[in-house]
């Protein structure tokens, strides 16, 4: 690949990827001049690499960071890279695990022109078409929680939709063909799981949907921008978890919305 470089070591991925398995983090960090990191969120990261003999191995490395966080996180980051002598990248993955590889995903990243063209077959690993997302650490970021937002906000809405027709005794195929703004089959494929009662796993669990509404609050929050609609996101996210459905996809949460049987009706 462009970069130059022979090897590559992964911190993370979990279903977006797999490798040799390092002794330890340090050997991960020793083993390569470029490291990329993919865990749940910054807190992860930090708990990982925020040691004297980690940061003692960093001086020359190229740091590529994927881990979900706030642009407040990213530039933290960056920072702290920078003063361990390392060059870094802000970034985000947007897509399923079998996306990865083809034309299908969107890989963010913001950081250095110059050091992203020399590393662009590195991001082509992942995405055919990555997204250059400007110098400024902390853009990709931005960029991911709104898209994520927009994704998850769609999501929930179309399924509280759902509710009500069912609470109507309203068939939810009529649903489908009175919507418009979706395309590619996105709420039919919905509707059927729900249909069905089907729902699938191994895509990205509710567990990996609440960790990211965990951070959006305080992103929100931070930004001086209503966090009402992500609190009630993370609400059904951490009720579905409490139901046990955590490691389902996000069509699980459904079962947040249905309505509640009556006493009467359980006498």
């Amino acid at each position: 690949m462009p970069t130059g470089d022979r090897t590559v070591s992964v911190l993370g991925l979990g279903l977006m990827g797999s490798a040799r398995v390092a002794g330890s983090v340090l050997d991960a960090c020793e083993a390569s001049r470029v490291i990329v990191i993919c865990l749940l969120h910054h807190e992860a990261v930090h708990s990982l690499m925020r040691s004297p003999e980690i940061e003692s191995v960093l001086a020359g490395k190229v740091v590529n960071q994927l881990s979900t966080g706030s642009p407040a996180d990213a530039r933290g980051m960056s920072a702290w890279l920078q003063a361990c002598g390392a060059a870094s990248f802000d970034g985000a993955i947007l897509g399923a695990p079998s996306m990865i590889g083809g034309d299908q995903a969107k890989v963010l990243v913001s950081g250095p022109r110059v050091l992203f063209d020399q590393h662009l077959g590195l991001f082509q690993a992942l995405t055919r078409d990555p997204a250059f997302c400007r110098d400024e650490i902390g853009r990709a970021a931005a960029l991911d929680h709104a898209a994520l937002e927009l994704s998850a906000g769609c999501s929930v809405v179309h399924l509280h939709a759902m509710a009500r027709c069912e609470a109507e005794s309203v068939p939810l195929e009529e649903l489908v063909g009175l919507v418009t703004p979706f395309r590619q089959g996105f709420v039919e494929r919905v509707t059927n799981v729900v249909g069905t009662g089907e729902v699938p796993s191994g895509n990205a669990s509710v567990h990996t949907w609440l960790a990211w509404a965990e951070t959006l609050i305080w992103v929100s929050d931070d930004a001086g921008v209503s966090a009402t609609l992500p609190r009630a996101l993370h609400e059904h996210l951490h009720r579905t978890v409490e139901l046990g459905q955590g490691d389902k996809d996000f069509p699980v949460v459904y079962g947040t919305f249905r309505p509640v049987p009556s006493l009467s009706a359980c006498s």
